[in-house]
């Protein structure tokens, strides 16, 4: 039998912790929109005030449904990956196996700044005179 609609769609993508987000974030912003269409109905509340805290509530729910992919977070299955080191191909999770994007670590404490710059022009240096087509010098011979 075929599928009808887009829900059966949002439901199919449905399964990946980023999936679930977005249903959890389309469902609770209908909730919010009903719930605010019944207050004006059935209250003597004013439209306004009922209009805006249903989009204060929402603008909360959404920031801190957001905030959770703020750090490292398997897009798959939630997995944290804070603390997973990043592979040639980016960050493999640990628990469902899917690759992300590696991010660049900085480094931090003992790192000479001049020996940083000596390795960018050692580099630099054989790039340059790869370009050339000659033989750069090693590291033992300059």
């Amino acid at each position: 039998m075929g599928k009808i609609g887009p829900i059966p769609q949002l439901i199919d993508t449905g399964k990946s912790y980023v999936g679930k987000l977005r249903i959890r974030a389309v469902a609770w912003t209908l909730g919010l929109g009903l719930a605010a269409a019944v207050l004006i109905v059935w209250t003597p509340i004013g439209w306004v005030p009922a209009v805006g805290v249903a989009v204060a509530a929402a603008v909360v729910t959404m920031s801190k449904m957001a905030a959770r992919l703020d750090k490292p977070t398997c897009y798959a299955c939630g997995h944290d990956l804070a603390s997973v080191l990043d592979g040639p191909h980016g960050i493999a999770c640990p628990s469902c196996g899917s690759l992300h994007q590696g991010r660049r670590r900085i480094a931090t404490g003992s790192v000479d700044p001049r020996a940083i710059a000596q390795a960018e022009q050692a580099a630099a240096d054989q790039l340059r005179a790869e370009q050339a087509g000659e033989q750069a010098p090693g590291p033992d011979k300059a």
